[in-house]
């Protein structure tokens, strides 16, 4: 029993490597002519010059790049980056200035198509001023209110 499927194996191992060489040496090549068609050679039936579609090749897609440069209150340079055109500059974070509240940035820098500088927007701080008598003043205001709103309530009594 072992001997026939031995023997069954190795009829169907030819059978494969036969299959295989075969193909090998009937494969159809197919040649590009200059008018844009192929032309097909099979080496079983000769050259048979059937036209298929035209080969379409493409250019590779080139992208243009743009340089974002971001500066700080001073035109200080905080930070250069790159951008492929069409895309949006990534803002860095501005840096901190004494006095100063960082309102934005001077221009759009989304859709990028060209160079751009970019600038920080600062507004001074608003300052306030602790005035003592202005404190003192508005705390005897505020005395004065609490006892005349005592005074209004014994009368309703």
């Amino acid at each position: 029993m072992k001997k026939i499927f031995y023997l069954f194996l190795v009829l169907l191992m030819g059978i494969a490597i036969t299959f295989i060489s075969c193909n090998k040496n009937n494969e159809k090549t197919e040649t590009l002519k200059t008018n844009g068609e192929t032309e097909v050679n099979d080496p079983i039936t000769g050259n048979d010059k059937t036209p298929s579609k035209p080969v379409v090749t493409s250019e590779p897609t080139v992208v243009n790049t743009y340089t974002v440069n971001f500066y700080g209150m001073d035109n200080d340079l905080i930070e250069s980056v790159e951008v492929n055109e069409g895309n949006d500059a990534l803002a860095p974070n501005a840096p901190f200035v004494e006095g100063y509240d960082f309102l934005g940035w001077d221009k759009e820098f989304s859709n990028v198509n060209s160079d751009l500088d970019i600038h920080a927007i600062y507004e001074v701080k608003k300052a306030y001023k602790f005035d003592e008598a202005e404190y003192r003043n508005s705390e005897i205001l505020a005395i004065y209110q609490e006892t005349l709103n005592k005074v209004n309530e014994l009368e309703v009594m």
